[in-house]
C-alpha cells in the first residue's frame, strides 16, 4: 500500500464510488464543457470525481464537481506545498474547503518532475473504479492513464464527441466504451 500525504477529507478514499475524468491540458472548448458537465452530472449521482489538478480537462472536472457541491479528489504530481500549475492554487484550496481531498505521494516541497506526472496518473487509476477520457492525443499522459486502467481491469469510457486522435484510436481499437452524453455512462 502506498503511503499518501494529504490535505482534506482522507475518508473519501474509503467511501463512495470514485471515477476519474482525464484528458488534455490543451483541451477544446467543447472538451472543457463536456468535462465540466460530466463531472457535475456524476457528482449529483453521488460519485466522487478524481483527476490530476492539471490545466484543461482536469481543472474543468474538479470545477464541475464543486459547482454542484460534489466531492472531488485531486491527485498531485508534486508535493502538497507546490501546486502546479500555480494558477490552480485557488482551486486546490477550494477543493479542501469543500470537503474534498488533495493527495500526493511526494514530500510536501517537491516541485514535480518528468516522471512524477506519469506516476500520478497511475494513482488516479488505482483509486478509481472507472476512467472517463474526454480528449487525448496519441502520445499523452491520458494514454498512460488508459493503459494503466486496462492493465488493472478498470472500466474505460471515451467521449465520442471529441475529434482528438487519441479518442478515435481508443474507440476504434476497443480500448474503451464510447459515450456521447453523461446519461449513457453506467459504472458497474
Amino acid at each position: 500500500m502506498v503511503e499518501y500525504r494529504h490535505r482534506g477529507n482522507i475518508k473519501l478514499l474509503d467511501s463512495g464510488t470514485r471515477v476519474a475524468i482525464v484528458g488534455s491540458r490543451k483541451a477544446s472548448e467543447e472538451g472543457l464543457a463536456m468535462a465540466h458537465s460530466l463531472a457535475a452530472y456524476l457528482a449529483k449521482k453521488g460519485f466522487i470525481i478524481v483527476s490530476g489538478l492539471a490545466e484543461g480537462i482536469d481543472s474543468a472536472a474538479h470545477k464541475g464537481c464543486l459547482g454542484v457541491k460534489g466531492k472531488t479528489i485531486a491527485v498531485l504530481g508534486t508535493g502538497l506545498d507546490f501546486i502546479y500549475p500555480i494558477f490552480n492554487k485557488k482551486l486546490a484550496k477550494e477543493i479542501v474547503e469543500e470537503g474534498g481531498l488533495l493527495l500526493s505521494m511526494y514530500e510536501d516541497s517537491f516541485s514535480g518532475s518528468k516522471w512524477s506526472y506519469p506516476e500520478r496518473n497511475k494513482i488516479v487509476v488505482e483509486i478509481s473504479e472507472a476512467v472517463m477520457v474526454i480528449e487525448a492525443s496519441i502520445k499523452s499522459g491520458t494514454m498512460i492513464t488508459v493503459k494503466e486502467a486496462i492493465k488493472k481491469g478498470k472500466e474505460v469510457w471515451v467521449w465520442s464527441g471529441s475529434v482528438s486522435e487519441g479518442n478515435k484510436y481508443l474507440i476504434e481499437n476497443g480500448m474503451g466504451k464510447a459515450f456521447t452524453r453523461a446519461s449513457e455512462i453506467k459504472v458497474r
